[in-house]
């Protein structure tokens, strides 16, 4: 995805904690994380295996926040799927769609913001975005 280690490089800078939370099996993500050399930007990775329930139920959410450390609400997931939006917002989360081309019909609805593409924008606009909705907490 464009923009995706700029925002993982934001964070990190941020002080911020990362991780994956995927239907996929955890080795597969895994592999791709590495390939693509984003490893260390990420403090867990989840998938399907780690969760009795696949998205849209909170399960992986839930599973990732707990690896960080961090209840729902003092996180945001970039969700590409209505799918994944929906757990994401079951989970207590904020979320911010990034559709990708076979998403992007889908309305995404349940986002607190959609965004075209992470190339388009930065983590700090992001934040700025959300920050400035009552119910925010603040992620530093």
């Amino acid at each position: 995805m464009p923009g995706v280690e700029n925002f993982l490089r934001a964070a990190q800078a941020r002080g911020l904690s990362c991780a994956i939370a995927s239907n996929s099996p955890r080795q597969r993500v895994a592999a791709h994380v590495a390939r693509l050399g984003l490893r260390s930007y990420l403090a867990a990775i989840r998938g399907i295996e780690d969760v009795a329930r696949a998205k849209p139920e909170p399960d992986l959410y839930e599973a990732a926040v707990a690896a960080l450390g961090v209840a729902g609400g003092e996180a945001v997931a970039f969700e590409d799927s209505e799918t994944g939006t929906l757990a994401a917002k079951r989970a207590g989360l904020w979320c911010v769609a990034v559709p990708n081309p076979s998403t992007r019909h889908q309305k995404h609805t349940r986002a607190d913001l959609r965004i075209e593409s992470l190339g388009g924008t930065t983590l700090a606009k992001i934040i700025s975005e959300l920050g400035s909705r009552p119910e925010w907490v603040s992620l530093r």
